[in-house]
């Protein structure tokens, strides 16, 4: 079967207007159901001379006006807007897709964070005995997950909070329950209302006064917090700790694991 089309070489000349000659198959204009009536790529045929029939007749051309032509073309179909919405419209549909027993995917398989921190959170919250949870930034919901199935979480009020919208519908599909929407500024919730919060990606970024800042948004809800330092972090490892006494927060518990990333239990004095 005749196959063809175009590729990241030709996106990248058509963003700056730079007129393009690709194969573009029969097979995929008719599989592009109308999407490339108005494509202003230069289809040639797979043959030498067809080719040298196609550059002698753009040569002979308006090419000033194909050039244009050919930005416009890239601005209504390949622009991030474009292109971004097309991904939202994915993930949103992916996101709400209620899964059958046997269509669901192990959850577990599909986290960066291995079975054994999981095992460790669990026991820490298990220790600390809470009543009510906050975990933010559980992405697609895993640990929430695993803590149900567990049994921990059987008399706990337990929520999340998170900045993205199409995470937040991925991780409804697997708890049935929606995190809310956090700005990144002042978490929605009251002074105090949580016993315990989960951060198992937390101090992501090098920011020393962002990070000041993020630990006094968490400690105005909770007076405890379980926190997951990843290798990155580890390195700055002296620096946070010398933090967490500067902003008088006390380490009562502590366990490494395999990949020599730190889990830890915090509370503010």
């Amino acid at each position: 079967m005749d196959t063809g089309f175009y590729g990241v070489s030709t996106l990248e000349a058509i963003q700056y207007g730079i007129p393009t000659i690709a194969h573009i198959s029969e097979q995929a204009i008719k599989q592009a159901q109308g999407k490339l009536d108005k494509c202003q790529i230069i289809n040639s045929p797979l043959s030498v001379n067809g080719l040298a029939s196609v550059i002698e007749e753009f040569l002979t051309s308006d090419m000033y006006q194909k050039a244009f032509n050919t930005k416009v073309y890239a601005n209504n179909f390949h622009s991030y807007s474009t292109v971004g919405s097309l991904w939202n419209e994915i993930y949103n549909h992916v996101g709400v897709q209620q899964y059958t027993e046997y269509e669901k995917p192990e959850p577990l398989q599909t986290t960066g964070l291995p079975k054994e921190d999981y095992d460790r959170i669990a026991f820490m919250v298990r220790t600390q005995n809470p009543r009510s949870v906050l975990e933010i930034g559980p992405g697609t919901g895993t640990l929430c997950w695993y803590l149900k199935n567990q049994g921990i979480l059987n008399d706990i009020n337990y929520s999340m909070v998170d900045f993205s919208n199409s995470l937040n519908l991925l991780c409804r599909s697997l708890n049935g329950v929606k995190p809310d929407i956090w700005d990144g500024s002042k978490l929605p919730y009251e002074n105090n209302q949580f016993d315990l919060i989960i951060l198992t990606r937390s101090f992501e970024k090098d920011d020393y006064f962002s990070t000041i800042k993020y630990l006094k948004e968490v400690n105005r809800v909770a007076n405890t917090v379980i926190v997951k330092l990843t290798d990155f972090e580890q390195k700055l490892h002296e620096k946070y700790l010398n933090l967490f006494t500067s902003q008088n927060i006390k380490i009562i518990n502590k366990c490494s694991t395999f990949d020599n990333s730190t889990i830890l239990t915090l509370r503010y004095k």
